[in-house]
C-alpha cells in the first residue's frame, strides 16, 4: 500500500485506507527487519501522500486539541475530570449506547480512572545540592493532565541525587499523538516549539519519563528533516529517558530503599523495546528495592494495543491485545503492574478497571520514589 501511494501515485480504497490506519506503529517490524528499514518514516510519507484523509471522530479531534492547550486550560480540565468522577457522571455515561468506533466509550473509561494530577513546580532545588547540575523535565501533555505522580516521583529522585530540576517554559505536546493520527503539520509544529523551548536551557539534559514521548523526541532530527530536506542533528538537545539517566548517575548506589515484600510484573512498552531499546534499565533499577520479586510480563514482545490513540479509534484491535496482556498478568501472581509509557499504562489500567480489580499500574520511578528512605 505504501509503494502504491509513494511510487505509483495510486489512491487506496476506503477498506485499504482503514487497514493502513489500523497500524499501531509498534515498530516491531523494524526490530526484526534484517535490513533495518525505518518503517515509521515510510508510514509518515504515505500519510502525507494521501490526498483525501478520512475525518477523525469528534473524540479524537477533542483529544488532539487538548494535547496542545495551555497549562491553565489543562488544570481546568483536571478539575473538571475530578468533578465528573465526584458526581458519578462517568458511571452514568458508560450506560449510553455509544458506537465503539466513535472513541467515546474508551474516552469515558479513561475519565473513570483515579485522578492523580497536581500542579508541578517550575523549579525544584536539589536536596542536598551536591551535583551543581540542572536538568530540564519534559512533562508532555497526557501525563501532565492525567498522571502527574510520575513527574513528582521523577523530581523526588533527581533532587535526592543532587540535581536541580526545572520545567522548560512554553513546552508542549511532543507531537507523537498527532503524527499517529496523520496530523503531521501539527506534529512538526509541536516539535519546533519544543526545540525552541529546550534551546532556552542550553547545555541542560532534557529528561523524559514517558517512553512514547521520548521515542518521538529522540527522532525530532529525522522527523523535521523530512520537511526541510536536511538533518538537524547539530541543533538537537540531549534527551534522555529517566531510567537511563538514573542508571548512569554515579550517586545511584547512595540512595537507600525500604524493603518491599511483593511480586511485581514489568510491562515493556513497544516504544521502549523497539525504539529506545533500553528495557534492561527498569530491571536494573527495580533490583535496588530489597525483598521485591520482579518478573517480566508474559508477551512483552507484543504490542498492548494502545498505539497512541488506537485504543480509542480501534477497540476491536486494542481490546484483544490488552486482554491478552492482562491475562498474562493474572497468571503471574503479581500484585503490581509496572509500565514506563503513559498511554500503555492508561490502556492497561482501563482494562483492569473494567474487570473491577484493584490493581495499580504505575511507572517504575513512582515505586522507586515511594520506597526511598
Amino acid at each position: 500500500m505504501i509503494e502504491r501511494l509513494l511510487r505509483k501515485d495510486q489512491p487506496l480504497s476506503a477498506d485499504e485506507l482503514a487497514a493502513f490506519q489500523a497500524c499501531t506503529l509498534c515498530r516491531a517490524c523494524e526490530t526484526v527487519c534484517p535490513s533495518q528499514v525505518r518503517y515509521v518514516d515510510l508510514y509518515h510519507q504515505a500519510i502525507e501522500a494521501i490526498e483525501v484523509k478520512p475525518k477523525q471522530p469528534l473524540s479524537i479531534r477533542l483529544l488532539l486539541g487538548l494535547a496542545t492547550v495551555k497549562r491553565p486550560s489543562q488544570r481546568m480540565l483536571q478539575r473538571l475530570r475530578r468533578f465528573v468522577q465526584m458526581i458519578g457522571l462517568n458511571r452514568l455515561l458508560t450506560h449510553l449506547p455509544l458506537p465503539p468506533q466513535s472513541g467515546w466509550k474508551q474516552m469515558i473509561a479513561l475519565l473513570s480512572l483515579p485522578c492523580r494530577a497536581k500542579k508541578i513546580s517550575k523549579f525544584s532545588a536539589a536536596t542536598p545540592p551536591t551535583q551543581g547540575v540542572t536538568v530540564t523535565l519534559f512533562r508532555g501533555c497526557v501525563t501532565n493532565i492525567l498522571e502527574t505522580r510520575t513527574h513528582e516521583a521523577t523530581i523526588k529522585l533527581l533532587t535526592r541525587l543532587g540535581y536541580d530540576v526545572e520545567l522548560a517554559d512554553d513546552q508542549t505536546c511532543c507531537g507523537a499523538i498527532h503524527a499517529h493520527n496523520g496530523a503531521l503539520a501539527q506534529a512538526k509544529a509541536c516539535a519546533k516549539k519544543n526545540r525552541e523551548a529546550f534551546a532556552r536551557h542550553p547545555g541542560q539534559p532534557i529528561v523524559f519519563n514517558a517512553s512514547g514521548c521520548g521515542a518521538f523526541l529522540k527522532e525530532y532530527s529525522v522527523f523535521l528533516g523530512e520537511e526541510s530536506g536536511k538533518e538537524e542533528s547539530g541543533h538537537a538537545p540531549t534527551t534522555c529517558d529517566i531510567l537511563d539517566f538514573l542508571v548512569g548517575t554515579e550517586r545511584l548506589d547512595e540512595l537507600e530503599f525500604r524493603p518491599l515484600n511483593m511480586r511485581v510484573a514489568v510491562h515493556e512498552p513497544c516504544s521502549q523495546r523497539n525504539v529506545l531499546k533500553n528495557q534492561a534499565a527498569v530491571y536494573q533499577l527495580l533490583s535496588k528495592i530489597p525483598g521485591m520479586e520482579v518478573a517480566e510480563l508474559n508477551g512483552n514482545n507484543l504490542c498492548c494495543g494502545a498505539g497512541g490513540t488506537r485504543m480509542l479509534t480501534h477497540p476491536e484491535i486494542t481490546e484483544p491485545l490488552r486482554n491478552e496482556k492482562l491475562a498474562g498478568f493474572a497468571r503471574s501472581d503479581a500484585q503490581l503492574l509496572i509500565s514506563s509509557n503513559t498511554t500503555c499504562a492508561l490502556n492497561l489500567a482501563s482494562g483492569i478497571l473494567e474487570d473491577e480489580r484493584k490493581i495499580d499500574v504505575i511507572h517504575p520511578v513512582v515505586l522507586l520514589a515511594k520506597q526511598l528512605v
